[in-house]
């Protein structure tokens, strides 16, 4: 495999049954000199869940330049500890958006139907709040929004992305898929492919 991956720029992965819930990117080898040598040093990695989601989404650049940024920052939600880096995370983000037009949403207005109304005419969504999975109820797995609201996978399966955005969940667990029909992919970033995303940053751990 190493000698295949040899001048690829992109790779695409489309894994199956558990090792979904594996950081595939991480895989490490020795070289023949001695030195660590980790898969995702090597071409882009994405993941996708099927070849037909891989290559349905596709935008012209130009129409993605002229949509708005949506920048969801809660980084406080009933029963959990402050994310204390979310404050500095949003910060870097918004000072690379210089020129476009950005959409800054926090506790005090965020809620779920004002997210997935911009989420609809957004070109790229950045979350910086709580999220949990739930392996045994995997629809019911989400982001705490503002005013207590939380947006599932369920309400994201109902969305009509047409905006087709890049979605990032800088949250807690929102890669992780259920365990007991792993195959079915079900989970924030299936939900928001199928939704219409054209590509989706989910997390395996814990963020702080």
């Amino acid at each position: 495999l190493e000698d295949a991956l040899v001048g690829i720029e992109e790779l695409i992965v489309i894994p199956t049954g558990r090792l979904r819930l594996a950081p595939l990117h991480a895989a490490v080898t020795m070289t023949s000199e001695g030195a660590w040598h980790y898969v995702i040093d090597g071409p882009t990695i994405r993941y996708s869940i099927n070849a037909q989601s891989a290559v349905a989404r596709e935008t012209k650049p130009g129409e993605r330049k002229s949509r708005p940024v949506l920048v969801v920052e809660v980084p406080e939600a009933p029963g959990q500890a402050p994310l204390e880096h979310t404050g500095s995370e949003i910060h870097a983000l918004l000072a690379r958006c210089d020129g476009a037009e950005v959409v800054h949403l926090d506790d005090a207005t965020a809620s779920k139907s004002r997210v997935v109304g911009h989420l609809r005419t957004s070109a790229i969504a950045h979350f910086g709040c709580h999220g949990f999975a739930s392996s045994d109820e995997p629809l019911s797995s989400g982001l705490s929004l503002g005013g207590g609201e939380v947006l599932t996978v369920s309400d994201v399966l109902a969305l009509d992305l047409t905006s087709d955005p890049h979605v990032v969940l800088s949250a807690c667990q929102t890669a992780v898929i259920g365990h007991h029909n792993p195959n079915e992919v079900i989970g924030l970033p299936g939900a928001f492919t199928q939704a219409g995303a054209s590509g989706v940053v989910g997390s395996l751990w814990s963020a702080f």
